[in-house]
């Protein structure tokens, strides 16, 4: 008998919440961190702008790629991958800034985000192979919750720390952490339930009544399926794409300039404006666990209430973010920009229960591929909003005014576009039917698939002795 009785589908979801946390402190340590190496190198607006975008540069280029590996061999190698190598990139880092200045901090972070890229569409692969749909709001809500507490903490510890041990300490510091998440994923992550010798045969069935079955990488047609271009022929697909792009744009600015704001317009120190960042954060993470039961439980009970559910939660949200936007642009008190941040946490935090949470509800087949291109453009977004503020934010107020209107207005166009187009219903049938005339088959039936991998066997066995 197990010492703790665990479910697996469950605990795959806090290893995802910790390397959600882990990859995402390591990526927006940066921010927390601007205002000392600014200091050190004397970087101007237009440096700072290009270092912050490079991470983001190399981290779309492999989000397709990425996950349309995942689709078929699984996610756990990816994220294995990435988490290895922004460890030992976040270990580099000062070495790079010391031997070549910013164009060296550039390369070292474009090279991690190109290695780190694969980690978010293969979460959303592991998500769809391990999660039934009545349950996809809280699992989400596990792991996203884990990319607002690494920041949280980042935020919170990585200013005083480099106040007294210099950033070059700090940033290593971060990059042991993510080492060390590494080696937890190798000893327990699985790909799936036919491979996880410890999941019992309860959890086994259950996960096979809704619907979560065999990986299609298992079987040979999975593994030379051709790469599903008809995915993007639907609105529903464009919708969630473009929500996350709009919600990255603007989520990134406030992660990597924030800070800068309270420094410069508000006249408080870093650690200060750390901690202040900080309380947004906790919002974000109550906001995370707050949402997903209420969403789940309409679901659950009405399962054709689905679209409904996520429109409405994902366009109020975007509504709310664009008009903290614009409290911010307007907020001359430390108060007051503290309290649309809040705002604009909570507005983000709901969007676990929305667009997120869409990526699944439209695909287990080919989630990886659609989470990737929904991830690149998105992160492409976050690449273009450093980039425009390093334009924009000339040391005036002015430059932060249109930069916060500019995000609040894009946000809007989100939200129109979202609740005319958004769509709760799957589409791996349609695009089998799309697809019909080739001679391999892209989607299989979950229900049709016997597992009969040797991880299960074994479980069965176990259990029939007990």
């Amino acid at each position: 008998m197990k010492l703790l009785d665990v479910k697996e589908r469950w605990l795959m979801c806090w290893l995802m919440f910790m390397g959600r946390g882990v990859t995402q402190a390591v990526r927006v340590v940066l921010g927390a961190l601007m205002p000392f190496i600014a200091a050190d190198l004397n970087l101007d607006h237009q440096e700072k702008g290009t270092v912050l975008a490079a991470f983001a540069a190399g981290y779309m280029c492999t989000q397709v790629l990425g996950g349309w590996a995942a689709d078929r061999y699984g996610g756990r190698g990816p994220i294995l991958l990435a988490l290895g190598s922004l460890g030992m990139g976040a270990y580099c880092i000062p070495w790079s800034a010391d031997l070549f200045g910013a164009n060296g901090l550039s390369a070292c972070l474009f090279v991690m985000g190109l290695c780190e890229g694969p980690s978010y569409p293969s979460m959303g692969t592991l998500l769809g192979r391990w999660i039934p749909a009545h349950e996809r709001s809280k699992a989400v809500s596990i792991s996203d919750t884990g990319s607002s507490l690494g920041s949280m903490l980042t935020f919170a510890v990585a200013p005083p720390l480099a106040t007294l041990y210099g950033w070059r300490t700090t940033m290593r510091l971060w990059a042991y952490a993510c080492l060390l998440s590494t080696a937890v994923w190798y000893v327990y992550a699985t790909n799936g339930p036919d491979e996880c010798i410890r999941i019992s045969v309860r959890e086994l069935e259950y996960l096979r009544q809704h619907n979560i079955g065999k990986a299609p990488h298992h079987d040979k047609k999975g593994r030379h399926a051709p790469f599903p271009y008809a995915l993007f022929k639907f609105s529903q697909a464009w919708a969630v794409i473009i929500a996350h792009a709009a919600f990255n744009f603007g989520r990134y600015f406030v992660y990597n300039s924030l800070l800068q704001f309270y420094v410069e317009e508000l006249g408080t120190s870093a650690v200060a404006a750390g901690q202040h960042i900080l309380v947004g954060q906790i919002f974000d993470c109550i906001g995370k666990f707050g949402f997903a039961p209420f969403a789940d439980r309409a679901i659950r009970n009405n399962p054709a209430s689905r679209t409904k559910v996520r429109k409405v939660i994902s366009g109020v949200a975007f509504v709310a973010f664009a008009a903290s936007m614009a409290g911010l642009a307007v907020s001359y008190s430390v108060a007051a920009a503290t309290c649309w941040l809040i705002v604009a946490k909570i507005a983000s935090s709901a969007h676990v229960c929305g667009f997120k949470s869409n990526y699944l509800d439209l695909t287990q087949t080919h989630n990886g591929v659609l989470t990737g291109v929904g991830n690149m453009i998105a992160t492409f977004a976050s690449t273009v909003s450093p980039l425009l503020g390093g334009s924009l934010l000339d040391g005036s107020r002015r430059g932060w005014e249109s930069m916060f209107l500019t995000i609040g207005l894009l946000d809007l166009g989100a939200a129109a576009f979202w609740c005319v187009f958004a769509s709760g219903d799957g589409i791996d049938d349609k695009i089998v039917v799309k697809q019909c005339d080739s001679p391999r088959t892209v989607t299989e039936d979950p229900e049709s698939i016997e597992v009969v991998s040797p991880a299960v066997g074994k479980a069965r066995k176990s259990a029939a002795v007990v």
